[in-house]
């Protein structure tokens, strides 16, 4: 793949992200949960293509693989997932003191 199909292919991806955000911001903490437990699925159901990937780019061995990309991903999901509802919650925004009584 040359670089110009590249930076074409990661705009087109953009452009479809970008047109998708306001339907991903009116999501619902279930669904974001759901999306996250898939996410997680995928990493631990293909963690031997990882190893092979990272070996084949970075000569990272499993075990260094594991430790230093696999766990703490899982660990920031189960994060993620557990503390979604409450960073959901709206917050009611305080008010400048220079707009008391205004």
């Amino acid at each position: 793949m040359s670089s110009a199909s590249v930076i074409e292919d990661a705009r087109r991806i953009f452009a479809l992200q970008q047109a998708h955000r306001w339907t991903v911001a009116a999501s619902t903490a279930a669904v974001r949960s759901a999306k996250l437990g898939r996410l997680k699925a995928a990493i631990t159901g293909h963690r031997d293509a990882l190893y092979r990937a990272m070996w084949g780019d970075f000569r990272k061995s499993a075990a260094e693989v594991e430790i230093t990309e696999i766990a703490p991903t899982l660990l920031d999901l189960d994060h993620a997932r557990t503390h979604l509802d409450a960073w959901m919650r709206p917050e009611p925004a305080g008010r400048h003191w220079l707009l008391t009584g205004t």
